[in-house]
């Protein structure tokens, strides 16, 4: 499988994953789409914290892939490889800050804040796909 394809797919898939984890987090939380009681509407909010959580690997796994297509090039000067030490710091940084917003998130949507839960969504949804979008840039242009 060609290497863009499957890019597109670890995209596709952490979208998927995204969207239905917030869907069904805000949805058990508020008690909006399916209208559930007790065990069941704790098991749809874990639920949708598993499919966030499958994301994350996701979000993972396709930097891992970058990583492993960019380290067969080799960095011969210090300076690189500080850049590269920053870069690796700074998605670990935004992986920490994206866990704290979707924690945010569930307490929202658990006390009944419908629309503020939404929009930390569409924040995280869209500060994911700059993220990545910025690595495949900077992956061609450098």
């Amino acid at each position: 499988m060609k290497q863009k394809t499957k890019h597109i797919l670890y995209l596709l898939a952490i979208a998927i994953c995204w969207v239905g984890g917030v869907t069904l987090i805000i949805s058990g939380g508020t008690n909006v789409l399916f209208h559930l009681k007790g065990a069941l509407k704790v098991g749809v909010i874990l639920l949708g914290v598993l499919l966030l959580l499958l994301s994350c690997v996701l979000c993972y796994m396709l930097l891992s892939l970058y990583i492993k297509e960019n380290r067969e090039l080799r960095i011969e000067e210090e300076d690189e490889r500080n850049q590269m030490i920053r870069g690796i710091a700074a998605q670990n940084t935004n992986l920490v800050f994206v866990f704290l917003l979707v924690a945010a998130m569930i307490v929202l949507s658990a006390l009944n804040y419908t629309l503020a839960a939404v929009i930390l969504m569409a924040i995280i949804l869209i500060g994911n796909l700059v993220n990545l979008l910025f690595i495949g840039y900077y992956d061609k242009r450098l």
